[in-house]
């Protein structure tokens, strides 16, 4: 049949943790059962039977499929093709392109300066293609690799990971010290990194596999500066230490003497 979808297949292929990490959706660990929110609902998750529900709201619950459905605001027949697309059929190879970025007024608003955002290959993409429109930043391995390149829509408030997509260390490359201050989101990296040349972003509430693995192999010290960051603050102790602040307010509103106070 042209179009088959077996939801029972696709749904023992994806686990919560690889929906969760794709989402970059923070969550705490509690009794065997993880918990945490997105902006349209709770959740409490199963990890083991692969099954959540929402404890305020007993219509939300069910496995991968629904979660996506839920949180996508599409059908099931969709949400599981999407879950397809993104974590089971195997990408085609392709070259990935250099896009044209420039400096738009987005980022002098947020006090980021022309020179500091050409370095740091982050500008407005006004080419063709999904990321046109979107402030763009560039993303590259461990070896300097081009990985891709992660999107922010300033229309819609809203971070675009394009198919395929995996969220690297942000900036860890550059970072040469074994000690890091380590923060959730691209613009809370590069507000700091304007102070401090020892910043990575985990570019997502969450932190992957691959990202902690970096971090336990890299890094000694880590000051972790989240609004939610019990579950990364938890994983990474058991390879170093971790100093997790809570802020008061917004990444991008502290200043460098703040930061300092931290250490």
């Amino acid at each position: 049949m042209s179009g088959f979808l077996d939801f029972k297949d696709i749904s023992a292929k994806v686990p919560f943790k690889m929906l969760l990490d794709h989402y970059g959706l923070a969550y705490s660990e509690s009794g065997g059962t993880w918990k945490g929110a997105t902006e349209k609902f709770n959740f409490v998750i199963d990890p083991d039977k692969n099954i959540f529900l929402d404890p305020k709201n007993p219509k939300i619950k069910g496995g991968v499929i629904n979660f996506c459905s839920f949180y996508e605001g599409l059908d099931l027949r969709k949400s599981a093709k999407l879950l397809q697309d993104w974590f089971i059929d195997e990408p085609k190879a392709k070259e990935l392109p250099e896009l044209k970025l420039e400096y738009s007024e987005f980022l002098e608003k947020r006090g980021y300066s022309e020179e500091f955002c050409e370095k740091l290959c982050v500008g407005l993409y006004k080419g063709r293609g999904i990321m046109s429109g979107k402030i763009t930043a560039k993303c590259v391995d461990m070896e300097g690799n081009k990985t891709g390149y992660v999107g922010y829509d300033p229309k819609k408030d809203k971070w675009f990971f394009p198919k395929g997509f995996r969220r690297p260390l942000y900036n860890a490359e550059n970072v040469g010290t074994d000690y890091c201050i380590l923060v959730p989101d691209l613009f809370g990296t590069l507000h700091l990194l304007q102070y401090f040349p020892f910043v990575t972003g985990l570019l997502g509430a969450s932190m992957t596999d691959s990202q902690e693995s970096i971090i336990a192999t890299k890094f000694q010290r880590v000051l972790l500066i989240h609004p939610n960051g019990e579950n990364v603050r938890n994983r990474l102790s058991k390879h170093c230490f971790v100093k997790w602040i809570e802020p008061d307010k917004a990444i991008e509103q502290l200043t460098k003497e703040d930061v300092k106070s931290f250490f």
